[in-house]
């Protein structure tokens, strides 16, 4: 992910899931219970930006909405917990295993049943393709022979060489430098079939997303997309896991967040994630039979840090951020690890958990 202001980083760990009753009125079945899900429902759920470029990996299509919709399509090795710990996705891979750590060395052992929708086999070409595109290496390039345009190189620039077993379902990642947070990458991952005939950098650009080039390998594929309208997802027939509890996603574009509440309210849609506003909170708790869902949040972003790094410095950050929240709101920040060099400095992720303070002792 590309390095984010203050600003951007603040709204994006205090969004707010939003559900309506127009979705609670199906048959659904919350984690614990013994409800039943209907199979054939669908839902319609709000975002506020609407992409230009559907590549989430490159510098312009790596936009938080895009995570939402790439999510259940492009196949990820590890996802993250609430608490932003890894845990690997065990429908794609059978093992993750850690072999070496001088040099670094990870071995990949992906599920033979993975496919694409198309019936390409999910392997160690889309492992060697993502690699190279955001590997940051000149000798690798994009359609034409222009430079790949990737979000970030954090990890792919540190890893030497990728090789594979002939049936290409063994992968292993040779680091040429120690990447601490190794778990992070390959996740997602573009089909590289696809990507390296229609172009990283450009071929998911809005005019060219279509169903032969929104490719998934997950439980949900591309349906339809329309301009400034929405983008639709259904359910993937050929996906080996547990198939998805609705058999469609419609994501409708709101960029006014004003109007929201509006169409929660008229059942024009059925849930929301949208940037954190006190006051929309405080009008869509006068909405009849909406449901409003705060937790914690979770985001990322950059600062060069000097030589030394210690929670010292960290307390300052956390403290310049809890000034800028205000007291109503409760900030954790932690390090994940350094991931990138440039020829600024050294980069850092940072993680944090931003949740209400109501109900919780004042802080002295």
């Amino acid at each position: 992910m590309g390095g984010r202001s203050l600003k951007l980083f603040v709204a994006s760990m205090m969004a707010l899931g939003l559900v309506a009753s127009a979705c609670a009125s199906k048959k659904t079945a919350s984690p614990g219970s013994t409800g039943t899900v209907d199979t054939n429902g669908g839902i319609v759920y709000s975002l506020d930006q609407e992409p230009t470029n559907f590549n989430l990996l490159t510098s312009d299509g790596n936009e938080f909405d895009m995570q939402a919709l790439i999510g259940r399509m492009w196949p990820t090795v590890f996802n993250v917990d609430a608490n932003a710990k890894p845990f690997l996705d065990t429908t794609l891979m059978d093992s993750v295993t850690l072999t070496s750590t001088s040099p670094q060395v990870v071995v990949y052992q992906i599920n033979h049943k993975a496919v694409w929708q198309d019936g390409v086999p999910f392997n160690a070409d889309d492992f060697v393709y993502n690699w190279q595109a955001q590997s940051g290496l000149p000798q690798y390039t994009d359609v034409g022979g222009v430079a790949f345009d990737a979000a970030s190189n954090a990890g792919y620039r540190q890893i030497k060489e990728i090789t594979y077993s002939p049936d290409k379902y063994t992968v292993t990642a040779t680091y040429s430098t120690p990447f601490a947070d190794w778990r992070s990458l390959f996740s997602p991952m573009v089909p590289a079939h696809i990507m390296s005939k229609i172009g990283w950098d450009k071929g998911l650009l809005a005019a060219n997303v279509n169903k032969d080039t929104m490719i998934s390998a997950g439980p949900l594929m591309f349906s339809s997309y329309t301009a400034g309208k929405d983008f639709i997802l259904k359910r993937n027939p050929t996906y080996w896991g547990t198939p998805s509890n609705l058999a469609t996603i419609d994501f409708r574009y709101i960029p006014d967040s004003s109007q929201v509440e509006p169409a929660l309210a008229n059942n024009e849609i059925n849930a929301s994630y949208p940037q954190p506003q006190l006051d929309l909170v405080n009008q869509l708790k006068a909405v009849p039979n909406v449901k409003l869902d705060e937790r914690p949040g979770l985001a990322e972003f950059r600062y060069l840090p000097g030589p030394q790094f210690d929670r010292s410095r960290l307390s300052k950050i956390e403290a310049a951020i809890q000034h800028k929240l205000g007291e109503d709101f409760e900030v954790e920040l932690r390090e994940v690890g350094e991931v990138e060099r440039t020829d600024r400095g050294k980069h850092r992720w940072l993680v944090s958990r931003v949740s209400a303070n109501e109900g919780r002792p004042e802080r002295k």
